[in-house]
């Protein structure tokens, strides 16, 4: 059985999802709280008792920062060698921000290699800051953060697991996924199994969520990837919180243009073992599931740079260690077996 945590971390409430994997069956216990307060030491506080009361054991879980936290561009650059599209992003990724390279945490996806020797690359930032920050909150919690998973890959996972896990055919047409929380709206584009367009929609006390203005925006959303692409879109996808994805749908019933727009649970396949302080009609909880579910396939890893060389040169140790007791190991193995040809063989001349 394969177990796996991930937690969300939000200036006004945390979520965490505890989910389990087990002969192709998927279950869940999700938890939500208010903070009671926007210190980081209470925000850690609160945190461990959430971890005790889901019964939560282990450290190492997946952080998930969604799309409003984090800076995306797509970018087409004429490499298809590896480490040359390493330092192509190095340099795009000062370009498109008012920041130094040392006040961002960046990563890329290489979403596809064409054979006009030119790459298409998901370059992903968020600011130093922020996630040293919510890296620092779950650590102060007792927790070892082994993924800081970028919230549109999450939602890509959800659709792998919610759509596509069960023998159902890829769709034909670019797919758009939506999910919907309370404070902000996530909108991935799939093509041919890629993420290849993503957006957020953020909300606040000065910009309170509204369904006809949300619907209006994912419009807007799907028509500039359109341009963009020169292409329609299929089926657009919709889950998260099921108030707020029904008032979404609504502006959409008797729209002349034939938009295909299916409402999708965000616990579909998947069986609910336990809920604290959740309700699933105001709180989205589609991306924690797609990356504690579909943690492997997601690429991008926000976790900076230094904490990524030091996990990495501890895995190293770690099995050097391994191989150099396995060599003792063989080496005694091979010696003792060495030493009991030679004794048998003085045996055998001393009958002589």
């Amino acid at each position: 059985m394969i177990e796996t945590v991930s937690l969300e971390i939000h200036d006004h409430l945390i979520k965490i999802c505890r989910a389990s994997f087990q002969k192709g069956k998927a279950s869940i216990h999700l938890a939500r709280r208010e903070l009671s307060s926007k210190d980081d030491k209470a925000i850690s506080d609160q945190i461990a008792v959430l971890l005790k009361e889901l019964e939560i054991s282990q450290k190492k879980i997946f952080l998930n920062i969604p799309r409003h936290l984090v800076f995306a561009r797509f970018l087409r650059l004429p490499s298809v060698n590896d480490n040359e599209i390493r330092s192509m992003v190095s340099m795009e990724a000062v370009r498109h921000v008012p920041h130094t390279a040392e006040e961002m945490t960046t990563d890329y996806r290489i979403i596809e290699k064409s054979a006009d020797g030119y790459s298409n690359v998901l370059l992903v930032m968020v600011q130093s800051n922020i996630i040293g920050r919510l890296i620092s909150i779950a650590k102060d919690a007792g927790l070892d953060v082994e993924k800081a998973a970028f919230g549109s890959e999450s939602l890509f996972g959800w659709y792998a697991f919610a759509l596509h896990e069960k023998s159902q055919a890829p769709d034909e047409q670019p797919a758009v996924l939506i999910t919907v929380d309370r404070d902000y709206i996530d909108i991935d584009v799939i093509e041919d199994g890629k993420l290849v367009f993503t957006r957020a929609l953020s909300y606040g006390p000065q910009n309170p969520f509204e369904g006809v203005e949300a619907a209006g925006e994912i419009e807007r959303t799907i028509a500039i990837y359109k341009k963009a692409a020169k292409m329609n879109v299929g089926r657009i996808y919709i889950s998260g919180a099921e108030n707020k994805v029904n008032d979404i749908q609504s502006p959409f019933l008797g729209k002349t243009e034939a938009l295909s727009l299916e409402a999708i649970s965000q616990t579909k396949d998947i069986e609910i073992k336990g809920l604290i302080d959740v309700d699933l009609s105001e709180a989205s909880f589609v991306e924690l599931i797609g990356l504690a579910l579909k943690f492997n396939m997601l690429k991008i890893n926000l976790l900076p740079e230094k904490i990524r060389e030091t996990r990495n040169l501890r895995l190293l140790k770690k099995s050097l260690s391994k191989t150099a007791i396995l060599l003792i190991a063989a080496s005694f193995i091979v010696f003792t077996a060495m030493a009991k040809a030679i004794y048998d063989k003085s045996r055998y001349m001393a009958v002589l």
